[in-house]
């Protein structure tokens, strides 16, 4: 596995999640912002993370970019997470990775998550140069 520019060899991953290219990544810890959680897309190389994090491979018809658009307004992130969440006695998050995916979203077509999704990495480029 390569990580910041350096090469790590072991034996096994057994202990971490391995994270491939589009695969959607869910870390429970909580932000500011998000108490529940964030939801982000693996647009870089494949790599292994903590067993901390949910790691899911989307099926034919959901764009993993467009569910990191999707879930990035915090309202939305935090009212669909908040009924799957239970906190802890020391204020962590209780959520398996099975009970992250219950609750109910309303996805468009693949082609027009794609166009969304496309349409939100142009605007970041834009934002980004300027």
């Amino acid at each position: 596995m390569e990580f910041q520019g350096r090469s790590f060899a072991g034996a096994s991953v057994t202990n971490y999640g391995v994270v491939e290219t589009n695969d959607v990544v869910y870390t429970k810890s909580p932000l500011k912002a998000n108490p529940y959680g964030i939801i982000k897309s693996n647009k870089g190389k494949p790599g292994i993370v903590s067993t901390l994090y949910a790691v899911y491979h989307p099926n034919d018809i959901t764009d993993s970019e467009f569910v990191q658009v999707y879930f990035e307004q915090d309202a939305r992130m935090n009212s669909y997470m908040h009924p799957l969440v239970n906190k802890g006695a020391k204020n962590d998050m209780k959520v398996s990775a099975e009970n992250a995916l219950k609750g109910e979203v309303i996805f468009p077509k693949l082609d027009e998550q794609r166009q969304i999704s496309d349409y939100f990495r142009r605007l970041d480029t834009i934002i980004t140069l300027h």
